[in-house]
């Protein structure tokens, strides 16, 4: 009994102790839920802000090793996910990731971790040196950060206004791949840094770089080694024929024009051309700031202003090249035609500082003007020097405003008084040692300044809207690419469409503006110019002054005025001689009407419609109403697509005719989104064409993203596939201007007139 009852005791006793503990637990349990700390989540990997991979893997972590996680893409909602995670195939543009993480406790993250990136695939390549990867956006451009190694090439002008743009690389994290721009131009770059290595490549280490322009970039940092185009470059870059065009660098030391240090590689073909470095330090010049061997700069030049903080402190400032460091280096055929702001210390026309013993310098001339007076060992074409290895160098003594070569007076070259020596020339030394003349040539005189490297693309004529008073008539034209040394022009007129040409005596044969004089104001006439240069003569470009063209479109208003629909032909419901972007002509390939219209362009100039060139014939297709030829203006923001319409009167039948178009770089091409409709206006069978044109892109024949697009067109006849219809032969006539003989195009006007007439009586 007693042993049963000692039993029971026990037992409870246990009870209880086992009932503290669970209430103890309990209450540990519960007073942690209650006062616990939510993890904390981390992104530890992520992609690129600007990424080409459409399936980007992140990893992630948390303050709590138990946790789990969650993740969400571009706003959705969370679900349950592992570290690493990899999304599902994404599309281009912007993109946004968020994770959070729970503990065993159930706590959650509050603040989960997010990221924000951009996703831009290339336009075509893989990356290899047989297919690089090809770029038309600044976006694409950007993320050459992420594959340092490849190949890569422009396929257009790239236009980077209002973007972000960060240093492509490091000294560290080197491009060691191949840019080639082929010759495009990247607008508008800003970079703004507050790190070293800064340029459109921060770092470049054995890369090629080459062919491409610059224009208007803005490219600053708080430190050290920037340029425009490379920030540091090294073991054997090659930048070549690489033209920088009207931009600021600025920075505190080791800043050049186009590259910041130059270790081991080479500079050549290349320019900063009326541009700005702005410097708070040492090694500044107007291509390079810093350039140590083995090392080489040749055939370039540096045009501009050098605004060098005017402290003694500041050393080593150059028009060209800050400074010279250990050799072998060569620096060779080269000029500088800077202005120097400020003068500090050993400040040089051409080097500021050249010190080493291993270098060659030959074949150079500085027209730096130094007149700003101050400074200490400034000279007219070195700042401190050696004279070993110096040879056949010039400088402007009236420029530089000193006789002294050598701000230390150790260095030796010639000094020329007659700042007319080094334009308009290409034989007086040191220029007989350059490689002049031709298209073939590396440099091209000009009869009003320095010498100019050949541009990266053949010139393309662009004349303006012709001008007219009660008794004259003026043209002017100008050409793009300038830089094919001295320019003439030549000019005559006559009255539209015949008679023989009379020549225009120009005031200046160097400007490509003609007036004619004692002309008579109902009459129709038509100037032509054309240049002749280093790259050849060019054809005639051609002016039309109509009697009478409200719009400027080069069609008259007889000839709109005339046409179906009461002049609106395009029935858009306003007179198409009262619109600048609506162009309505009778063709003269088969007298009928053919309208043009460029809804979001401000105007169409230098509109045109004829047969195909007599030397440039589509063989497999004719094309029965011509080609439509014109320049589109103001349409738009650069880059975008461009709506263009054209309406072909007369009886088509769409299911044998596609339209088509010629291209300077392609060839004869079909124009890919264009679409045909057979639609009646005014009691006319007429066939409407519609299609897109991308500024820059492939059918824009200019090439350029410049808001303009240049683009012949018309409808298409496969003759192959008509080969049991005769076909009548193509005739190689190509018009030079839009009205080239006005005599068919009002007797076609006044043939539609009388049949319209004869109908309704």
């Amino acid at each position: 009994m007693l042993g049963y009852i000692r039993f029971i005791k026990t037992s409870s006793l246990n009870q209880l102790i086992v009932g503290f503990i669970l209430l103890a637990v309990s209450f540990i349990f519960f007073s942690a839920k209650a006062y616990a700390i939510a993890p904390d989540t981390s992104i530890d990997s992520n992609p690129n802000v600007y990424s080409t991979s459409v399936t980007p893997t992140f990893v992630f972590s948390s303050t709590d090793v138990l946790s789990t996680f969650e993740c969400s893409v571009d706003g959705g909602a969370y679900s349950p996910c592992t570290s690493p995670y990899t999304t599902s195939v994404l599309t281009d543009g912007q993109h946004s990731f968020s994770v959070q993480s729970t503990n065993a406790l159930d706590e959650t993250d509050l603040s989960p971790a997010s990221y924000s990136w951009t996703i831009s695939t290339f336009d075509g390549g893989d990356g290899s040196s047989g297919s690089p990867y090809q770029i038309s956006t600044c976006t694409q451009l950007q993320t050459i950060e992420d594959n340092m190694s490849a190949s890569y090439e422009l396929v257009g002008s790239v236009l980077c206004r209002d973007f972000d743009f960060s240093s492509i690389g490091d000294s560290v994290t080197n491009f060691t791949g191949t840019f080639d721009g082929q010759g495009n131009f990247i607008f508008d770059l800003t970079i703004s840094e507050t790190v070293s290595d800064v340029g459109l490549f921060g770092g470049a280490a054995g890369a090629n770089i080459r062919n491409f322009i610059l224009y208007n970039a803005s490219v600053t940092s708080t430190v050290a080694y920037v340029g425009a185009v490379v920030g540091d470059a090294s073991a054997g870059t090659v930048i070549e024929s690489v033209h920088v065009y009207n931009s600021t660098i600025t920075a505190n030391s080791m800043v050049g024009g186009l590259v910041g240090e130059l270790g081991g590689s080479t500079i050549t073909l290349s320019f900063f051309d009326d541009g700005q470095i702005i410097s708070d330090g040492s090694f500044t010049g107007g291509l390079v700031g810093y350039l140590v061997g083995p090392s080489s700069a040749s055939n370039s030049y540096a045009t501009g202003t050098i605004d060098v903080t005017a402290n003694p402190g500041n050393m080593y400032i150059g028009g060209l090249i800050g400074s010279v460091g250990i050799g072998p280096t060569v620096v060779q055929n080269n000029y500088a035609a800077v202005e120097f702001v400020n003068l500090t210390q050993y400040v040089g026309g051409l080097i500021g500082d050249l010190s080493s013993f291993a270098f060659s310098v030959t074949n150079n001339f500085s027209a730096s003007d130094l007149t700003a007076g101050g400074g200490i060992d400034v000279g007219g074409f070195i700042g401190r020097g050696n004279s070993g290895g110096l040879a056949n160098n010039y400088f402007d003594s009236t420029r530089a405003a000193r006789t002294n070569c050598g701000g230390d007076n150790a260095a030796s070259c010639s000094a020329v008084s007659d700042s007319n020596y080094f334009i308009n020339n290409d034989s007086n030394a040191p220029f007989d040692q350059w490689d002049f003349g031709g298209p073939t040539g590396l440099w091209h005189k000009n009869h009003d300044g320095y010498p100019t490297l050949k541009p990266l693309s053949d010139p393309t004529m662009l004349c303006e809207e012709p001008q007219r008073t009660l008794n004259s008539i003026a043209a002017t034209c100008d050409y793009t690419d300038q830089g094919w040394g001295t320019t003439t022009w030549e000019a005559a007129y006559r009255e539209a469409g015949f008679g023989d040409w009379i020549p225009i005596e120009l005031d200046d044969i160097y400007r490509g503006r003609a007036v004619a004089y004692g002309v008579s104001s109902d009459t129709e006439y038509e100037i032509r110019l054309r240049y002749t240069n280093d790259w050849g003569t060019s054809p005639w470009g051609v002016n039309v002054f109509s009697v009478e063209d409200t719009d400027g479109d080069g069609s008259s208003d007889q000839i709109e005025q005339a046409g179906f629909n009461g002049g609106d032909a395009n029935n858009d419901g306003t007179p198409d001689y009262q619109q600048a972007n609506v162009y309505s002509v009778v063709s003269i390939v088969n007298g009928k009407y053919v309208v043009l219209a460029t809804p979001n362009c401000n105007d169409n100039f230098n509109a045109q419609i004829g047969g195909e060139s007599g030397t440039v014939v589509d063989a497999d297709y004719d094309y029965p109403a011509g080609l439509v030829g014109f320049v589109g203006r103001g349409c738009g923001a650069a880059g975008s697509a461009i709506p263009v319409e054209m309406y072909f009167y007369g009886d088509y039948d769409a299911s044998s005719i596609s339209l088509r178009k010629y291209s300077s770089a392609s060839g004869y091409i079909k124009i890919p989104n264009a679409t045909l409709e057979e639609v009646t206006i005014d009691g006319e069978q007429v066939m409407k064409a519609s299609y897109s044109v991308v500024d820059g892109g492939e059918l824009d024949d200019d090439g350029a993203a410049d808001g303009n697009i240049s683009d012949p067109a018309g409808l298409a006849v496969d003759v192959r596939a008509t080969q049991a219809t005769p076909i009548a032969p193509n005739t190689g006539f190509k018009p030079e201007s839009p009205l080239t003989n006005l005599l068919i195009v009002l007797l076609g006007a006044s043939v539609l007139v009388v049949i319209r007439k004869s109908a309704t009586v």
